[in-house]
């Protein structure tokens, strides 16, 4: 099999411990560390022209270099015959650039993004609980932390959302500010502020990031019946000591105080994505959701109003890139 890793940065070599398990035969493209501009496509081309097309072999892909790179990354492979790539979020910088991912799956790529919160010990618990017991469905997901950045972390809870309520989210509104504080390059974006996503059945999703915090985030889901805190590499789910406290009101809310689990997970989840993905004979499953709707969300900080899923928006900020990695 041959293998091409772009971008051998702290995430990159994570990937490329996961390329090496697979393949002798690996490709490292890391343009940042040769080049002293930002985002040179000169040197995007150089670096690619190394890569010798080996006949008669699989190819396999991993991009996580810079977010606005992505794409241009991913279109110069595909075009050398790499059909199965996995892409670091976020895979797309402005909206437009879905299309054209769209447009290259639809032309054979089989395309992957590392969410791999959903294939996490953190999903499997919420889901093992739930189905277990006759607690109710999650309601609410609250993300609250200091520099994590709506992009680099936030965009994982997006996903997770997507995922645990199944669905699309209906309304996003987002009040977001750019701090030039990125420890990979000022010119990359690090997003802090609200961005608040409303699904059917009053369902919520929303992060709350300050740039001024250090302090890590802690992840609040209610559920109608019990509630789970993630924060500093656990899991913890609360129910409450009153007897047949589900049969009361809604409005007769109670403490959920009483723990119910107490698990550590750790990072398993990338290492079971990239197991999925090299199977897989598709492309991954609402692959574009998350990204759209961190998009949409600073959509909305921008026009200072809340806005719809399928809002129809100016070819101005369609195509507007955000910077984000």
């Amino acid at each position: 099999m041959q293998a091409v890793l772009v971008g051998h940065g702290s995430v990159g070599i994570k990937h490329l411990k996961n390329l090496k398990a697979i393949s002798n035969k690996i490709n490292i493209i890391d343009p940042i560390s040769n080049s002293a501009t930002f985002r040179s496509l000169d040197n995007f081309a150089k670096e690619f022209s190394k890569i010798k097309n080996v006949p008669d072999m699989q190819r396999i892909a991993v991009i996580a270099n810079w977010g606005p790179d992505h794409l241009t990354a991913t279109s110069k492979l595909f075009s050398l015959g790499f059909n199965r790539i996995l892409i670091e979020k976020p895979m797309a910088t402005n909206l437009a650039q879905i299309d054209e991912y769209e447009s290259m799956i639809a032309q054979g790529l089989n395309a992957w993004c590392n969410y791999h919160l959903r294939f996490s010990l953190i999903m499997n618990t919420l889901h093992s609980f739930q189905n277990n017991n006759s607690l109710g469905s999650p309601k609410s997901i609250s993300v609250v932390g200091g520099a994590k950045c709506l992009s680099t972390t936030g965009i994982h809870w997006i996903d997770l959302a997507v995922k645990l309520f199944n669905e699309i989210p209906l309304k996003i509104y987002g009040n977001v500010m750019n701090a030039k504080i990125n420890p990979r390059n000022n010119q990359l974006s690090f997003l802090d502020g609200i961005n608040f996503f409303r699904f059917s059945d009053n369902r919520t999703l929303t992060l709350n990031f300050n740039n001024y915090s250090q302090a890590d985030a802690t992840i609040t889901i209610l559920w109608e019946h019990f509630l789970a805190k993630i924060h500093s590499g656990k899991i913890q789910i609360f129910g409450a000591n009153l007897e047949n406290h589900n049969l009361l009101p809604i409005t007769r809310t109670v403490n959920f105080d009483k723990l119910l689990i107490d698990e550590k997970f750790f990072d398993e989840g990338f290492d079971i994505l990239f197991k999925e993905f090299l199977i897989s004979n598709s492309s991954l499953d609402q692959l574009f959701v998350a990204n759209r709707a961190l998009l949409l969300s600073l959509c909305s900080s921008h026009l200072e109003r809340t806005i719809d899923w399928n809002e129809s928006l100016s070819e101005d900020l369609i195509h507007h890139d955000w910077g984000i990695s």
